[in-house]
């Protein structure tokens, strides 16, 4: 019969012990890597690991379902904390939580239980998972030492944060942090309001709580314009909705029904390519309504992903109104409102993945072995020029390289570092575009072939002439289009020539060669770590997307170099720039050029 005996008081202070350490160590490597970086801000460092350790003293608190409450707001003001501070408490709960990283896996706590000697029950994993959320928060809180030479170890954090005097403090290399860095749990509420209360003090109007959320999002480089306006128009149209069919007038007065009639709204009623018209924004639910009724029974409703974008923006909408303090009704839940996929149909399955053999065709087309000229790149000429520009390159890196299309259409000529040991792309935030993600940012080496064909060579031309952009042949001052769409517009004819050269249908789309790159790795053994690190896309535990170093550039390369060579047969030619290029013209796909 297994001993289901309690944890007693010293195991449980030995858990948290045990979890301090771990979390000390793995924040001494984020600080290491930190500190290499250029730019390297050691209060801003400290900052965010004092909100992640607000977000564990939540949980700690409260449990894995914590969000941030209008009390918890009033506490996280009061000490010195921005309404953006605590947004980012509540949206850090939300992540934890959708990547289920909340509660702590049970083997994990279950081995923290065990190396007590105490059996894994459900009161003692129970006990564990509660130490090991105040362990987290102690030492995110204590982690200001680490950025000036104080290295506490557990029992130092337990003792500032417990007040207790411990003289000489152990491995103190310079004078320990302030106490005042341990604050008091929140104060659990004795019971919940029966009824929710509209803040009179905020405004909490749809579209103004939306816009708030919006710059918070802009500020926070979280969203780019194309996501601004996307949460836009929900909240725009979730308000006329409220207000013209449920006489809801604020996020205070919004109840489960009300939501649900919306979804409903989307689902059925809305005429599908809803927003195309710069009238649908003022027309009235009514009128939207009339405009699918009269349209075929397959165009009405807006479903799948579309539909679960439109839901995900509201769900982030209420949970940054509670972050302000507006009290929205907890019973409000969307998540059986979302859409579902069938059940014979996987992740993997919903978008085809690029085959080797129609990326060798792809290569095999017009510009890349010769085409009859720059404004003719798809009208093969045996012995015709290669121009060398973005429908040349941003092919093979989608395909070797593994990024998104606006990573790479985006890059600008300081993204490219060539003069290290091994020469890499720099995926990060620049003038030209933002990227999807904070786990976006990453350092991907350059492919050898990249190397062979005169990649390099390009960019020192391109730079030579003054511009800062990588491909200045995918912009146009006429347009606020991200420049990805631009080259989508140059690259899918050669895709649908190589389909048709291979009688092959035409069913993939520029991001299958993403999903390619993935696939290719996959089947070559890569674990999904060094994989996620490639794609830039968040961990499956908080270890491999916060602390977990990014791998180094020389494994990178071995990894990407086991991808198939689908360009073998190209041979590099002297660096050729589009004449409009090179000589600084605007590009003649502008619509200001046509007209004139």
């Amino acid at each position: 019969m297994l001993d289901t005996t309690f944890l007693s008081t010293p195991q449980l202070d030995a858990i948290l012990r045990s979890v301090i350490a771990m979390q000390s160590a793995r924040l001494d490597r984020v600080a290491a890597a930190a500190k290499t970086s250029a730019g390297f801000d050691a209060a801003e460092a400290v900052h965010m690991d004092r909100l992640v350790g607000w977000a564990y003293r939540l949980l700690d608190a409260r449990g894995a379902d914590a969000v941030v409450r209008a009390e918890d707001r009033q506490a996280m003001l009061a000490v010195g904390l921005t309404e953006a501070d605590v947004a980012f408490v509540d949206q850090h709960l939300a992540i934890l939580q959708a990547n289920r990283m909340v509660p702590t896996p049970r083997e994990k706590l279950a081995r923290l239980v065990e190396e007590q000697g105490a059996q894994p029950s459900a009161m003692n994993l129970a006990s564990a998972q509660q130490m090991y959320f105040r362990g987290m928060a102690l030492a995110s809180f204590n982690n200001a030492g680490r950025y000036r030479g104080v290295v506490p170890d557990a029992r130092d954090i337990i003792a500032a944060a417990l007040h207790i005097d411990r003289s000489p403090p152990t491995r103190v290399l310079v004078p320990a942090p302030e106490p005042a860095q341990a604050l008091p749990p929140p104060t659990l509420p004795t019971e919940a309001p029966a009824e929710p209360v509209k803040t009179s003090t905020i405004d909490d109007g749809v579209v103004a709580v939306g816009e708030r959320l919006i710059s918070v999002k802009k500020k926070d480089e979280n969203w780019d314009t194309n996501t601004q306006d996307q949460a836009r128009q929900t909240f725009d149209l979730l308000d006329r909705f409220l207000k013209q069919e449920c006489k809801v007038e604020g996020l205070a007065q919004l109840r489960q029904q009300h939501a649900s009639a919306f979804v409903d709204f989307l689902r059925n009623e809305i005429y599908k390519f809803y927003g195309k018209s710069p009238r649908d924004k003022t027309r009235t639910i009514a009128e939207l309504r009339k405009i699918a009724a009269d349209k075929p029974p397959a165009t009405r409703g807006i479903v799948g992903g579309t539909l679960n974008r439109h839901i995900g923006n509201i769900e982030q909408l209420l949970g940054h109104a509670r972050a302000r303090g507006i009290t929205v009704d907890r019973d409000i839940d969307l998540s059986g409102l979302r859409g579902r996929k069938p059940k014979n149909t996987r992740a993997r399955d919903e978008r085809p993945k690029m085959p080797t053999n129609v990326m060798k065709q792809v290569f095999a087309a017009p510009p890349y072995v010769g085409c009859a000229d720059w404004d003719r790149p798809y009208d093969l000429q045996e012995g015709g020029p290669v121009f060398h520009r973005a429908l040349y390159f941003v092919p093979m890196m989608l395909n070797y390289m593994g990024g998104r299309r606006e990573e790479f259409c985006g890059l600008a000529i300081d993204d490219i570092v060539l003069d290290a040991p091994i020469p890499y792309v720099h995926i990060r935030p620049n003038e030209f575009r933002r990227i999807k993600n904070p786990q976006s940012i990453r350092k991907i080496p350059l492919h050898r072939e990249l190397n062979r064909l005169l990649f390099p060579e390009y960019v020192g031309a391109i730079a030579a002439l003054g511009y800062k952009r990588v491909f200045p042949d995918l912009y146009s001052p006429t347009t606020n289009s991200p420049m990805g769409d631009r080259f989508y517009d140059e690259f899918m004819p050669v895709l649908q020539w190589a389909c048709k050269q291979l009688e092959v249908k035409l069913k993939y789309v520029l991001h299958s060669i993403r999903h390619g790159f993935n696939s290719q790795l996959k089947d070559a053994d890569v674990s999904d770590e060094n994989r996620g690190d490639l794609l830039g896309h968040i961990g499956n535990s908080e270890t491999t997307e916060r602390y977990a170093e990014p791998i180094a550039l020389q494994k990178s390369l071995e990894i990407i170099s086991k991808l198939p060579n689908v360009t073998s047969h190209l041979e590099p030619h002297p660096v050729k720039l589009l004449p409009w290029v090179e000589r600084h013209k605007v590009a003649p796909f502008s619509r200001g050029k046509r007209r004139s």
